[in-house]
């Protein structure tokens, strides 16, 4: 059954192994949120703030992160394949062996070189165009 959580204060909140799958969390505080191996499959978190929570092993296959504050988040070994990431903010955010299949980052904000070098298969997503000259010299 899909709810509706907008603007929910969820900061700190253990939610790991959590099935929120389609979910609408427009606008939710999940700050320090613990979401580890939590499902979040097209799930809405457009506007989130996600700073400094835990997704580690999260599945995010398809979902819509446009505009959401993931400052020192860690996101090591997610799943990100399809993720709407336009606008979002990944300044400090760890995106170790993250899998980033079909990931548009052209619009993300505060992307490092570490942080692409570092996800799981760099080559299946789209790049900010300072990038792309990093990605052909690391082949």
């Amino acid at each position: 059954m899909k709810k509706k959580f907008e603007d929910a204060d969820l900061s700190e909140t253990d939610l790991r192994d959590v099935d929120l799958s389609g979910n609408d969390l427009r606008g939710a505080d999940l700050r320090k949120a613990d979401l580890r191996k939590a499902k979040l499959v097209a799930t809405v978190l457009s506007g989130d703030d996600l700073r400094g929570a835990d997704l580690r092993g999260t599945d995010l296959r398809g979902t819509n992160l446009r505009g959401a504050d993931l400052r020192k988040a860690n996101l090591s070994g997610a799943d990100l394949s399809g993720a709407d990431l336009d606008e979002a903010h990944l300044q400090d955010a760890d995106l170790r062996s993250a899998k980033v299949n079909g990931v548009d980052f052209s619009h993300t904000l505060g992307l490092t070189r570490k942080q692409i070098l570092s996800t799981k298969n760099p080559e299946e997503a789209v790049w900010p165009e300072k990038f792309k000259e990093i990605l052909d010299s690391d082949s």
